[in-house]
């Protein structure tokens, strides 16, 4: 028993060790790059995603591309590339098919980019193109047409022709698809290495060899742990800190909040967040994230991390949360930059109104109204066989049954609709 406790003991340190060792590609900005033979499958069809961590080490002063394929007519292409734009670059895609040219040129990047991780990932599902940035809808764009095979060479981190360019920066889990991934299976996988073998795969790099920062000549080509569709590395010095393999991005970060506090509970101030926070290194800064649907999240509030790593308790209140659900999640930013997401929580936020009553009914002059409706401004309206509204009135309520007298001396005989909000109820006036 000791000896089996000692091997899994020794298997788990050497995983561990092995963890800690993650590697990328550094890629020195003047020359360095990879040139990978085109393979039936990959990049070609009407779907496709295409994924990659990145970290820029410099400022774009130039094009510095990520990926680039292209026929010699150029109507058969896919560049995903860094531009200068006068301060810190932006990040781009173009699209090229026998139907047209897509652009997406929308995302600026901040300051905070430069030796900082980030993901990329790129789908298309045939009629749109969109991009994701560390899991988040980035810019977008309506496409048509497939790529083809072309017998095209893609480039990592080069760019020829009338924009030429080198990366600048770290590359590391390059993954392409040939089916769109969602946001939701793009955040799930992006944080952790993945078996080759997952459906939808088409290639996979990991960048994890050689030895990092050391002398790795002997290396000439990175592996495709998919189909063995090797790149070729091309003018990369293969030693030292730059133009070789390097500290990659760590491909399993520690989750820095415990799913299992994660809760959201209803108040009557909007919806109030709890979680706390883990031993484990302790992240710089915490996001929450909010949803109407569950699949588009934008940031509602930040939290600042605790100064120390020990556990400890956070909390954040959404004071105006979406009707009818709403969709909550707590991303994670460490000192490296790099992000995890907590489980998503749903809350169902009922702002129906019901409960309407009228009497008397019919009436002449006026009638008292009773309803019931969340806290806040409520505007009743009265509308014809139309649908027009001829009256108004508001009334505020405190989250509980209200009471109202309406004047409507003023309407002319006939029947009409009150309605407020999801509720409604005919009335006659005599």
């Amino acid at each position: 028993m000791r000896k089996s406790f000692t091997f899994l003991f020794a298997s788990l340190l050497f995983s561990l060790i092995s963890f800690s060792q993650s590697k990328g590609l550094q890629f020195d900005g003047i020359n360095d790059y990879v040139t990978i033979p085109e393979r039936a499958g990959v990049l070609t069809g009407s779907t496709f995603t295409f994924e990659t961590w990145v970290k820029p080490t410099a400022a774009f002063t130039s094009n510095g591309p990520v990926f680039h394929k292209a026929n010699a007519a150029y109507n058969q292409a896919l560049d995903v590339y860094f531009y200068a734009d006068g301060s810190n670059g932006s990040l781009a895609i173009d699209f090229y098919t026998a139907n047209g040219t897509f652009y997406i040129y929308d995302y600026v990047l901040p300051v905070s980019w430069i030796n900082q991780w980030h993901h990329l990932a790129l789908a298309y599902n045939g009629s749109t193109l969109q991009l994701f940035v560390d899991g988040n809808p980035a810019g977008s764009t309506p496409a048509s047409g497939s790529l083809s095979a072309t017998g095209a060479v893609a480039n990592l981190g080069y760019l020829g022709g009338g924009n030429p360019g080198y990366f600048p920066g770290v590359m590391d889990e390059l993954r392409i698809w040939n089916v769109a991934r969602t946001q939701a299976q793009i955040q799930a996988s992006m944080n952790n290495e993945i078996p080759a073998g997952t459906t939808g795969l088409t290639a996979y790099y990991r960048f994890n060899q050689g030895t990092i920062n050391g002398t790795n000549t002997a290396i000439t080509t990175i592996v495709d742990e998919v189909a063995g569709n090797s790149g070729t590395l091309v003018n990369f010095a293969r030693t030292g800190t730059t133009s070789n393999f390097v500290t990659g991005y760590g491909s399993l970060v520690l989750l820095a909040l415990k799913d299992a506090s994660f809760i959201a509970t209803k108040t009557a101030a909007g919806v109030q967040l709890d979680w706390r926070s883990t031993t484990a290194e302790g992240p710089s800064l915490f996001t929450v994230e909010r949803s109407a649907n569950g699949s588009e999240f934008t940031a509602i509030g930040t939290v600042n991390a605790p100064a120390t790593t020990a556990e400890a308790a956070q909390s954040f209140t959404d004071h105006t949360p979406p009707s009818p659900m709403a969709y909550y999640r707590v991303k994670s930013t460490d000192a490296d930059g790099r992000i995890t997401y907590s489980k998503t929580l749903v809350v169902r936020i009922d702002n129906s109104i019901g409960g309407m009553q009228v009497y008397p009914n019919p009436a002449s002059s006026a009638i008292q109204l009773q309803l019931t409706a969340p806290k806040g401004v409520v505007l009743i309206e009265v509308k014809d066989l139309g649908g027009r509204t001829v009256q108004t009135m508001q009334m505020v309520s405190q989250g509980n049954a209200v009471y109202t007298t309406m004047d409507i001396s003023k309407l002319a005989k006939g029947v009409y609709t009150i309605t407020a909000g999801n509720s409604s109820t005919l009335l006659m006036k005599q």
